[in-house]
C-alpha cells in the first residue's frame, strides 16, 4: 500500500472512530427530559463536523502529495499521527475515567489536532519552497 493511501485511510478510519465516539458519548437513542433533548440534534450535528474537521484537513493535505520522496513519506507519518492521537484520547474520554470533564476532550481536542496540522502544513509549506528553488 503506498504511503499516501496508508495516510488517507488512517485520516478516514479516524475520523470514523472519533464521531462514533462522539455519537456514542451523547447517547441520542436514550429517553431524556423534553428541556434536556431541546436542541440537542444540532449540537451533535456540530459537535461531530467540529470533531471530524482535524481528519478533513489531513485528508486534504495527503490527497494534495504528489510526489513520493522522504519528506512526503515524513509528512503523512506526523499527519497519520496526529489522526490516531484522537480516537486514542477519544476513547479514553469516553471510556476511561474521564468523568464529567471527560467531554469536554471533544471540544478542545480538535482544537490541538488542527495546531499540529497547522504546524506540519507550516513546516513542508517551507521544506516544499526550498527545494523548489
Amino acid at each position: 500500500m503506498r504511503t499516501r493511501q496508508l495516510g488517507s485511510l488512517v485520516a478516514l478510519v479516524s475520523l470514523a472512530v472519533t464521531v462514533g465516539f462522539v455519537i456514542y458519548a451523547a447517547q441520542p437513542w436514550v429517553e431524556r427530559e423534553p428541556a434536556v433533548v431541546s436542541g440537542s440534534g444540532v449540537f451533535l450535528v456540530l459537535l461531530s463536523v467540529w470533531a471530524a474537521s482535524p481528519y478533513i484537513g489531513a485528508l486534504l493535505m495527503v490527497r494534495r502529495i504528489r510526489k513520493s520522496g522522504t519528506a512526503e513519506r515524513i509528512e503523512v507519518i506526523l499527519l497519520a499521527l496526529v489522526c490516531l492521537l484522537g480516537p486514542a484520547l477519544v476513547v479514553e474520554a469516553t471510556m476511561g475515567r474521564g468523568g464529567a470533564q471527560g467531554g469536554l476532550g471533544f471540544v478542545f481536542l480538535p482544537f490541538l489536532q488542527w495546531v499540529g496540522v497547522g504546524v506540519i502544513a507550516a513546516v513542508f509549506a517551507v521544506v516544499r519552497r526550498r527545494r523548489a528553488v
